[in-house]
């Protein structure tokens, strides 16, 4: 049986998208719980590939973020999520070595997200701006079969800490497509001068 380090090397990432361009030498990786491609070997190639183009490689956990695809009551959401975040850290250590590991309860609890939820609620009276942001609240909501209030409280949310958390410059890497839609939207500066990048994983062909 192959190790994980040998099966890791069978995948190669590949970059399918960009947006931004702002300079870093620092991978900021988001982690999307549940999301295959974050997982073991595929998680592991994304990280030895960080490491030989970054100085430094940071995870976002995005865990409690979560507790808005579930319907139980607060408390209990969120320890859901908190214990999935856990396990996700326990069972991937190994792709994990020498990254700086951050918890989305971390990020909740920053001293600058409150005003910039503020910010974004505020944003979110341009007509335009709300106009984007329902139409991908509906297709969250009609995607995951979950109330709009739900969706509309996980993406505020999410661009909320975007709006601190990426004032310190990073490329941006995550495992799907970017919101960039609403960052354009938004027109703010934060949101105007980003690097991030959207990644895949194929198969190695065999010599």
């Amino acid at each position: 049986m192959k190790a994980l380090h040998q099966i890791a090397s069978d995948y190669r990432v590949t970059v399918n998208g960009k947006y931004g361009s702002r300079p870093s030498d620092k991978a900021r990786i988001q982690i999307s719980i549940g999301n295959p491609k974050y997982e073991g070997a595929k998680l592991l190639a994304l990280t030895e590939w960080c490491a030989t183009r970054f100085k430094e490689t940071e995870i976002i956990v995005s865990d409690t973020l979560q507790r808005h695809n579930l319907l139980f009551d607060t408390a209990t959401s969120w320890n859901i999520t908190r214990e999935e975040g856990d396990k996700w850290l326990r069972r991937n250590a190994v792709a994990l070595e020498g990254c700086k590991i951050v918890r989305w309860d971390e990020l909740l609890h920053h001293e600058d997200y409150t005003s910039s939820l503020e910010c974004i609620e505020e944003g979110l009276q341009d007509k335009q701006a709300q106009t984007v942001f329902l139409d991908m609240v509906e297709g969250f909501s009609t995607r995951r079969n979950l109330p709009i209030e739900k969706c509309t409280s996980f993406l505020k949310e999410e661009l909320a800490i975007f709006h601190f958390m990426m004032q310190e410059p990073a490329v941006d890497i995550y495992a799907g497509s970017w919101i960039s839609k609403i960052f354009e939207a938004l027109s703010m500066p934060v949101f105007k001068d980003l690097h991030c990048l959207e990644v895949d994983f194929e198969r190695k062909k065999a010599v």
